[in-house]
């Protein structure tokens, strides 16, 4: 399995020293990074992570496998609400 060095070689232009973290929302338990990002705000959470304690409130589709936290059942997650994989990073 191939290693990136820093977040920064994919991502240049992250860099935590710059976001106005007063202006980020205040932590909350209805939803968490992943509700945002795809703006359906409910805690998705895989049902059989390994770690993970679930909460009745949890939300995971019914179609995604949930054995595990991989990028990849968080791709296919989204992928329940319209979101698509691209061939390259343009838009």
């Amino acid at each position: 399995m191939k290693r990136l060095s820093s977040s920064t070689t994919i991502f240049p232009n992250l860099d935590s020293k710059t976001i106005p973290w007063d202006d980020a929302s205040d932590p909350t338990d209805d939803y968490n990074c992943m509700g945002l990002a795809v703006g359906v705000l409910r805690w998705w959470s895989p049902p059989d992570a390994p770690g993970c304690v679930r909460n009745p409130r949890d939300f995971w589709p019914a179609s995604i496998k949930g054995d595990g936290i991989l990028v990849s059942a968080f791709v296919e997650a989204a992928g329940t609400v319209g979101f698509e994989t691209c061939d390259n990073a343009e838009w």
